[in-house]
């Protein structure tokens, strides 16, 4: 019910609705969206309840990395079953944005501190020279991640710095 008041009111702007836990009369939202149709909806789940109640009306969807072993074969086997689950809601897979987050580990990393570790999949980090790191970014774009957060260890500027070589050999052409 509450992801039906929120979606509503971001994708329509007003909402009569009374449910068996919520209500909200005659509500409206301003300022709306500048964009039409309201701001792009994200899950951020790979949980099945989540999903069947989410993908029939979201832009898109993330997992965390330890949610698929910070692989790029673990994030294709997890979209392959989250696709499925897009297909199932009556929707094309082309609908429905695939994203992740990525851990990087850097030197002088020493551990993420914050994230699920909530499965029994290997959650090594990324590690690496910055054709390493670039050769991640295509394996998870080719397995069909639309977007990535990029979960850096340590972060500090010169890390972040250090990010904008991967970026620039992630962009550059194949020869």
């Amino acid at each position: 019910e509450a992801f039906t008041i929120i979606r509503t009111l971001l994708r329509d702007g007003s909402i009569d609705f009374h449910g068996t836990y919520y209500e909200a009369a005659e509500c409206v939202l301003h300022p709306r969206s500048p964009r039409e149709g309201g701001p792009l909806l994200m899950v951020g789940s790979v949980g099945d309840r989540m999903l069947d109640i989410t993908l029939p009306h979201v832009d898109s969807w993330n997992m965390w990395w330890s949610q698929y072993g910070n692989s790029v074969e673990g994030f294709a086997a997890v979209k392959e079953r989250v696709d499925g689950l897009i297909v199932a809601a009556g929707r094309s897979i082309a609908e429905v944005e695939a994203t992740a987050a990525v851990y990087f580990r850097l030197p002088g990393g020493v551990r993420r501190q914050m994230g699920d570790y909530d499965t029994d999949l290997p959650t090594d980090p990324v590690e690496g020279s910055v054709a390493d790191f670039a050769d991640h970014l295509r394996g998870l774009a080719d397995a069909g991640c639309a977007h990535v957060q990029i979960v850096v260890d340590p972060i500090t500027r010169d890390t972040i710095e250090w990010l904008a070589d991967v970026l620039t050999e992630f962009r550059r052409p194949p020869t």
